[in-house]
């Protein structure tokens, strides 16, 4: 499914990363750790190394976990950082996000129509078999459904050769309600996130960009913006361990867009399922 889907994700990909600015605010991974049931560990880092005209990288770090049933916590930890195709202008920054909500996980329906269907097609076919390492170490099939209330703060800094500095501190709080498609080696999720920005501190020291300071000026007069984040997640393994493909699209208001934000984050990562990697290994297939 990934292979088919790979092209289209490529083509997006080069659609959304043909900026080249400096940014007081990029959007992270989103949470998209899929929690199922009680005790369950998941852990991701993912990093963005597919940007073409943006020379800016990202890492994103993430932690979910759930104590008792439909209570899910989630913290992630995000960093940017400039690369070094130009050396006059420089920038980094990061946040650290936390979230609390609920979830609830749906079995899949045992005899559906496409599942009759393709038991009618492959019936004169023989069926593939995968290696027994993966029939022992398929992922739980199902659908999530999952709901988040979270606060993050952050900050944003710019560096001249002129040795000037523009500093930016932010926060935003945020409503997160995500679904979640789970098959045996892979899945797909999606997350809309809506809340609100606000800048708490926009400073300069020594001689910097002129355009940049009108920036800075300009949240005098009003620092919190609205955001909407769209995140698209495809992911394929094993229960303990996946690879992502992820890509977060910022829908911001014409205001944040003047100020200067990352409207898009491609990341490749992997997600790894503590709590998997110490239970034994399932003796037959679902």
């Amino acid at each position: 499914m990934i292979q088919k889907l790979f092209p289209l994700i490529l083509f997006i990909i080069i659609l959304f990363n043909s900026s080249c600015s400096r940014y007081y605010y990029s959007p992270d991974d989103g949470h998209l750790l899929t929690l199922s049931e009680k005790k369950d560990f998941h852990f991701s880092a993912s990093a963005n190394s597919l940007r073409f005209r943006d020379t800016a990288n990202h890492f994103n770090f993430q932690l979910g976990y759930s104590p008792i049933k439909h209570l899910a916590i989630q913290g992630s930890f995000f960093y940017l950082k400039d690369g070094e195709d130009n050396p006059i202008i420089t920038g980094e920054g990061h946040m650290y996000s936390g979230a609390i909500g609920t979830y609830k996980f749906f079995e899949p329906f045992a005899d559906s129509f496409l599942k009759k269907l393709a038991r009618r097609k492959g019936s004169k076919k023989k069926p593939l078999s995968p290696p027994v390492f993966f029939q022992e170490n398929y992922s739980k099939k199902g659908t999530i459904v999952d709901l988040y209330l979270g606060h993050a703060r952050g900050l944003s800094r710019i560096d001249y050769d002129s040795r000037g500095r523009s500093f930016t501190r932010f926060q935003k709080t945020f409503g997160q309600i995500g679904l979640h498609l789970n098959n045996s080696l892979g899945g797909f999720s999606y997350t809309f996130k809506v809340g609100q920005l606000r800048f708490n501190e926009a400073t300069s020291s020594g001689i910097v960009n002129l355009d940049d300071l009108n920036k800075l000026r300009s949240l005098e007069d009003n620092n919190t913006f609205p955001f909407r984040e769209h995140s698209f997640r495809f992911f394929t393994g094993v229960r303990q361990l996946k690879v992502f493909f992820n890509l977060t699209l910022l829908y911001d208001s014409r205001r944040l867009s003047t100020l200067g934000v990352d409207n898009n984050n491609f990341t490749i990562g992997i997600l790894v399922d503590i709590d998997e990697c110490f239970k034994k290994t399932k003796s037959s297939l679902d």
